[in-house]
């Protein structure tokens, strides 16, 4: 009868086993920078483990973000952990409210490795291409790619009008590789608005002029 007992805990031990391997662990985090982009709530579902559906069909596997960007405009992460077996697609909501003194005209996405400004390719964490990405409340429209850049750790959004305290909707898949864990991180960075940036170079130029005649 011992001997029954022990071999039943063996099996449910290996069966567990199993389930593990196969299991997607995702966890939303908070964010890289406090002085720019906020966290303030995050949910993820992940129902259908190494899902990757067509265009036809929306993707069961959902993580969305409600964020702040602002006073500062720096680079910054919301960041994420993730470990599976499977390669798993994911359908992602980001809304976000515009809480510095300037309008955005573009808004970048990245996930790959290094920095925007010191970019490095990574296939373990990418947009998927094949649907197209939505926004709502922003105007313009997505591309991917990043200048010399056109791989798929880029998708950025031109020719928005996001004035301050309004808050727009991302809404984009992506696909995380097979065998991939670690932390990762979906980092942002709005672009002000032309006449912002001329207006903030006059500033300069005039704080200049003025301390150059006392």
């Amino acid at each position: 009868m011992r001997r029954g007992y022990i071999l039943l805990f063996v099996l449910l031990k290996r069966v567990r086993a199993a389930n593990q391997k196969h299991r997607r662990v995702f966890g939303a985090g908070g964010s890289s920078q406090t002085d720019s982009l906020s966290v303030l709530g995050s949910s993820l579902a992940t129902p259908n483990p190494g899902n990757l559906l067509s265009i036809s069909s929306p993707y069961p596997n959902t993580l969305y973000y409600n964020e702040t960007f602002g006073p500062a405009l720096n680079e910054s992460s919301a960041t994420f952990s993730v470990s599976s077996a499977a390669a798993t697609g994911y359908a992602v909501t980001l809304d976000v409210k515009n809480t510095s003194s300037e309008a955005w005209s573009g808004y970048t996405l990245y996930s790959g490795g290094g920095t925007i400004v010191s970019p490095s390719y990574f296939n373990g964490f990418t947009f998927d291409t094949i649907r197209t990405p939505t926004i709502a409340n922003g105007g313009g429209s997505p591309s991917w790619g990043n200048g010399p850049n056109n791989n798929n750790n880029w998708l950025v959004w031109s020719g928005l009008n996001v004035a301050p305290t309004s808050t727009i909707t991302l809404e984009f898949n992506f696909d995380v590789s097979a065998g991939f864990s670690g932390d990762w991180a979906i980092t942002q960075e709005p672009v002000p608005e032309p006449c912002s940036m001329a207006i903030l170079a006059l500033g300069i130029v005039s704080l200049i002029r003025w301390r150059g005649r006392r």
